[in-house]
């Protein structure tokens, strides 16, 4: 029988000792030679996301919002209507009517005045006072209501900034209702088109407005 060369000895102790030897861990590459694979992955799925690479290959991204696209913006803007004001009406008038059912204690010295027609005031001034008249007192009301339960100076309508009416209560003795609601003396109260104001005994205002 030939003897083994010390070739093919060395490569049998070689793999005997290959056998023997624990198994080496798996090879890892540096942080520099691997690809952001989760990044890319996630700027696919949310275009709207930016996902900047900062630091090393395992830190974790913060993700930045786009901002909106300003001509986006602007051309919405500009498709917009813009809101529609109902437009204030220019002539104002006060209708006064004499009401019995407003006398509900009635006085046989003042008897209400029944059967008096509609009087019509336009509201031509800035400012209208509505009372009764006193030439003694020299107060002469631009709206003069006879009616016993009425002051000299009553109330006054006051034309405002927009073109509009209020109403201002002056602090009169019986006082004022709007709509069936008291006002409040000394405070401006906006009216409308129809709005009834009661005051005195038996007098009773409506708003026009056109």
């Amino acid at each position: 029988m030939p003897r083994p060369t010390p070739i093919i000895a060395l490569n049998v102790v070689a793999r005997f000792l290959v056998l023997l030897a624990p198994p080496l861990p798996p090879l890892r590459l540096r942080a520099r030679h691997r690809r952001p694979i989760l990044p890319a992955m996630l700027a696919l799925s949310a275009p709207h996301l930016v996902w900047p690479l900062r630091g090393s290959a395992g830190a974790v991204p913060t993700p930045v919002a786009r901002e909106p696209d300003q001509t986006a913006v602007l051309a919405q803007s500009a498709q917009a209507p813009p809101p529609v004001s109902e437009p204030v009406p220019q002539r104002w008038d006060a209708v006064i009517v004499v009401d019995p059912s407003l006398y509900t204690e009635p006085d046989p010295a003042q008897p209400c005045p029944v059967g008096q027609p509609e009087r019509l005031f336009p509201l031509y001034m800035d400012d209208n006072l509505v009372g009764r008249r006193d030439d003694r007192r020299e107060i002469r009301p631009e709206i003069v209501v006879v009616d016993p339960g009425v002051s000299h100076r009553h109330l006054s309508f006051r034309r405002r900034n927009d073109g509009g009416f209020s109403v201002l209560e002056l602090g009169s003795a019986n006082g004022t209702t709007l709509n069936e609601t008291w006002l409040e003396p000394g405070i401006d109260t906006p009216l409308t088109d129809g709005d009834r104001l009661t005051l005195g005994c038996w007098t009773r205002i409506t708003i026009r407005a056109r």
